[in-house]
């Protein structure tokens, strides 16, 4: 009796190579899926879901608004280096540090200043059910507080889902979905998200940096990395520099991208209107604040 030696089936229109066989370029091309740039359209269907921009922003406003409103603050120089100076600049009181003494002059009005006209705003817009703006009592301030707080919030929420969007549609998807999960979940974030503080706000225009620099908008993204640098917390130009490394040696374009700055007519007269407001906005409200002071 001749035994017949067992032979698997393999399902219909299945030409692939055995495990055994030596890899070709088709194989290996089947295998390892590209990971960076747009999806193949032959492709779409190893694609992982991601949520959209706007599911992604609102899971982020979510957490971050949830975390304004039971966050207690976590550093003695949000309350006593901004909270304070912005509380001087709404009501006339309110505690003085040395670094905001003229006699040192070591911090910036500018950036308590932008949350001091955020408040205003709030005021003038009746958000906190005020008339004529802000008052004294402390329900009011109660209000100004959390206000303040969830504004921060919206803002940081659409810097990430900004960044997250970018990471997805430049990179690769599941990438995206990752970091989409560690923002929700970082303990970090749950704080930096709603502080007031100037490195938080570096945070804020470094994700929007490293967003433009992906999307190959080399303007914007040194631009984000100026105002983080000048409104906020000088140290984040530090982490200009591999955007900076990349435009003059691995892409080769220092020369074009002064060109746009200069030669595009466009680009040119919001441009440096941009870079003068930057430059010039938080050295006249210092000599105008410490005056005052």
């Amino acid at each position: 009796m001749v035994r017949k030696q067992a032979t698997a089936e393999r399902p219909k229109g299945y030409d692939a190579a055995p495990y055994n066989a030596p890899a070709t370029a088709t194989n290996v091309e089947d295998v390892c899926k590209p990971a960076f740039g747009p999806p193949l359209a032959d492709e779409e269907e190893y694609q992982t879901w991601t949520p959209t921009f706007s599911i992604a922003f609102k899971l982020l406003v979510a957490v971050r608004v949830w975390s304004a409103g039971v966050l207690m603050i976590t550093d003695c120089d949000e309350t006593f280096n901004y909270w304070e100076p912005t509380h001087y600049l709404l009501f006339g009181s309110g505690f003085q540090t040395w670094e905001y003494s003229p006699a040192f002059g070591l911090r910036s009005y500018f950036y308590v200043g932008i949350h001091a006209a955020a408040a205003r705003l709030l005021g003038a817009a009746r958000f906190l059910a005020l008339r004529g703006g802000v008052d004294e009592d402390a329900s009011s301030k109660l209000l100004l507080f959390f206000g303040l707080r969830v504004v921060l919030a919206v803002v940081c929420a659409a810097c990430e889902a900004k960044f997250f969007a970018v990471v997805s549609r430049r990179l690769w998807r599941q990438c995206g979905g990752y970091l989409l999960l560690l923002l929700l979940c970082s303990h970090g974030m749950w704080i930096a998200g709603v502080a007031f503080v100037p490195s938080s706000f570096a945070m804020y225009t470094t994700m929007l940096a490293v967003a433009f620099w992906l999307e190959d908008s080399l303007f914007l993204s040194v631009l984000c990395v100026a105002v983080g640098a000048i409104v906020g917390w000088p140290f984040s130009a530090a982490l200009g520099i591999p955007i900076a490394l990349d435009i003059v040696f691995v892409r080769r374009a220092p020369i074009r991208f002064v060109r746009v700055w200069a030669c595009a007519p466009p680009v040119t007269v919001v441009a440096w209107r941009v870079v003068a407001v930057v430059l010039i906005s938080p050295v006249v409200v210092a000599c105008w604040l410490y005056a005052r002071t």
